[in-house]
């Protein structure tokens, strides 16, 4: 149901000279201290050899309820302005396009002096998190720098090529959740023990799952079942209906998996069904 709320003239212009306060302290430089002076680590590298792995993740992004976002700014004009804020070298802000099934998403990479106290690295995140990007892995230390990954929180919009050519999406599933999710549905999750995501529940694309598919998810289960003990190791795919999902359902891209998707959004019981076991 759609909201009409009416403000008046003056709380319209509060809203707005605050809106551009806010800016304009986002993009005030700071002080050199984030500028790196030494050599600065072959960052390209680092997305071909980076594994994902479980961490507390020191400031506690998955705490932060972020509704105002609605959006992710494009990837160069937020590299200017954090560049510009926090006086960083070019090379400390990389961006690697990622291509999976002729879709490009673009990560980044942001290398940060290890002196650097913890409200300035929180500093970086947060910007970063405003301008729609958040920590999709765990840091990784190289010397005296920092390397800080980060991925679109909104990637691009699929919604409608899924609806046009794709009958049925499949998800997997600890055994021992499944009668939950046919009562209630699919519910974004933000915590997992291999990523550091905002809440999404993942998909993966295919009117019928192939061999690669099924090879994919199973590893999936077993990296999964290492950590979650409790759940026995045992799997089920689920096969999702795309003719029942609610028409406000939207899916994107999923830049770090083959032939998957993700959405911020609840998938009701009535579109799942119980496909097979892994």
């Amino acid at each position: 149901m759609n909201k009409i709320f009416k403000v008046s003239e003056k709380k319209l212009e509060e809203i707005v000279r605050k809106a551009v306060e806010e800016y304009l302290e986002a993009i005030k430089p700071k002080e050199n201290n984030f500028r790196i002076e030494g050599d600065i680590p072959d960052i390209s590298s680092l997305f071909k050899n980076a594994k994902f792995s479980d961490s507390d993740l020191a400031h506690k992004d998955n705490d932060r309820v972020d509704e105002g976002l609605i959006q992710t700014y494009d990837a160069n004009k937020v590299k200017d302005i954090v560049c510009r804020k926090f006086n960083l070298l070019p090379e400390q802000f990389y961006i690697e396009p990622v291509t999976e099934n002729g879709r490009t998403v673009e990560l980044i990479a942001i290398v940060l002096d290890n002196k650097l106290t913890k409200n300035e690295v929180g500093d970086v995140i947060n910007l970063m998190r405003t301008c729609g990007y958040f920590q999709y892995q765990q840091n990784r230390i190289y010397g005296k720098q920092t390397v800080y990954f980060f991925e679109p929180h909104f990637s691009k919009d699929i919604t409608d090529e899924i609806k046009q050519n794709y009958q049925y999406l499949f998800h997997a599933t600890p055994t021992i959740y499944v009668q939950k999710i046919l009562n209630n549905g699919l519910v974004p999750r933000h915590r997992n023990t291999l990523y550091f995501y905002p809440s999404r529940v993942y998909c993966m694309l295919g009117n019928n799952l192939s061999a690669e598919q099924i090879h994919t998810l199973k590893n999936i289960r077993a990296e999964r079942g290492a950590k979650r003990l409790h759940d026995n190791n045992q799997y089920t795919i689920l096969r999702i209906n795309v003719g029942e999902i609610p028409e406000n359902v939207r899916f994107f891209v999923d830049p770090l998996g083959d032939n998957s998707i993700l959405t911020h959004d609840n998938i009701p019981p009535n579109a799942i069904s119980v496909y097979d076991e892994l």
